[in-house]
């Protein structure tokens, strides 16, 4: 899809690899790391497309790290979607106040994650990836 890379942030190693398999065979390149003191070290060199954050991790956690990337002015502008198994409007309302641009409760993500990737992706055109095809870069595993 578009030559685009998506940075997913879980500590759930299953979620995490679930996710990339989804996102590769829907033709996006994957970037995967499973905390956020990680993804904040790897956006130095890497420029994802799209983030894809857990809310409930060790350390810093998705509203946190949601925070983090819009404060950072290489990444202010990349969109992104935080996903939680707590589907509940207090953690939706949470995740736009971060500055998400969209929260998936996990039972959502199967259906409707690619939908709105692909949403986002095309609404914040051009790419500004720096990876091509569908390769997989991991941090903190």
């Amino acid at each position: 899809m578009y030559n685009k890379a998506v940075m997913i942030v879980d500590d759930d190693v299953d979620v995490l690899e679930y996710l990339a398999y989804l996102l590769k065979r829907h033709g996006l390149a994957v970037l995967k790391a499973r905390d956020a003191e990680s993804v904040l070290h790897l956006v130095q060199s890497l420029k994802p497309d799209l983030f894809l954050l857990d809310v409930w991790m060790p350390g810093i956690n998705g509203y946190e790290l949601c925070r983090q990337l819009r404060a950072n002015r290489h990444t202010a502008h990349t969109p992104v979607i935080i996903f939680s198994a707590l589907s509940t409007a207090r953690a939706q309302r949470e995740a736009l106040a971060a500055g998400a641009d969209l929260f998936l409760s996990k039972s959502e993500l199967p259906t409707t994650l690619i939908e709105a990737i692909r949403s986002l992706l095309e609404r914040d055109a051009p790419s500004r990836a720096s990876l091509t095809g569908s390769r997989v870069l991991s941090a903190g595993d």
